[in-house]
């Protein structure tokens, strides 16, 4: 009889290291998630700078070196240049990580804002109607702006060409109704 309990108390114990195993197992597949997770989001921040840093360099007409993630520019510390300018300058209701410029579409001045929370690029209907710019149809883009509201964009502006600080820029835009600025240059 104490064979048969021995026996049953060493098939427990078997059991709970085989459950200890497959635990220990699935954590290191979950910490593997989690790191890749954490590089990609490094990856991600490094590329929200460098467009900060390329449009922070043509406002302020420095040289800007196309070094992702790099802000070795010289005489201007962008890191403390984004913080300053998205506290004083940012919309209310956006984030922190905001800045608000001024620019040109076709010699008419429109505010610009740079959102590294935005995905995509927006351009305002108005300023389509406006300047008079070039549109072309495309699939639906679901946008969820900074009050939680639902838009949807079936509108794009190939090419879209814009000027800040005498620099010209080009790229795709999205065009949606925008409140409180002309221009959202996202992290596209």
């Amino acid at each position: 009889m104490a064979d048969g309990t021995r026996s049953q108390d060493f098939k427990k114990l078997e059991d709970s290291f085989q459950i200890l195993k497959e635990q220990q197992v699935n954590s290191a597949k979950e910490t593997a998630k989690i790191k890749n997770t954490l590089v990609e989001v490094k990856e991600f921040m490094a590329a929200v700078t460098f467009k900060y840093d390329q449009v922070a360099a043509h406002v302020y007409g420095k040289q800007h070196e196309s070094v992702p993630g790099g802000s070795e520019n010289q005489g201007m510390n962008f890191n403390q240049f984004r913080a300053e300018y998205s506290q004083s300058q940012s919309f209310p209701g956006f984030g922190t990580r905001t800045m608000r410029v001024h620019g040109l579409v076709k010699k008419q001045k429109v505010v610009i804002l740079i959102d590294t929370g935005s995905t995509h690029n927006f351009l305002n209907q108005e300023v389509v109607e406006r300047a008079g710019v070039e549109t072309v149809d495309t699939d639906p883009l679901t946008a969820f702006v900074v009050d939680g509201t639902k838009m949807i964009s079936c509108v794009a502006c190939k090419d879209f060409k814009w000027e800040m600080q005498g620099a010209v820029f080009q790229t795709d835009m999205r065009v949606l109704e925008l409140k409180g600025c002309d221009m959202v240059l996202g992290i596209q």
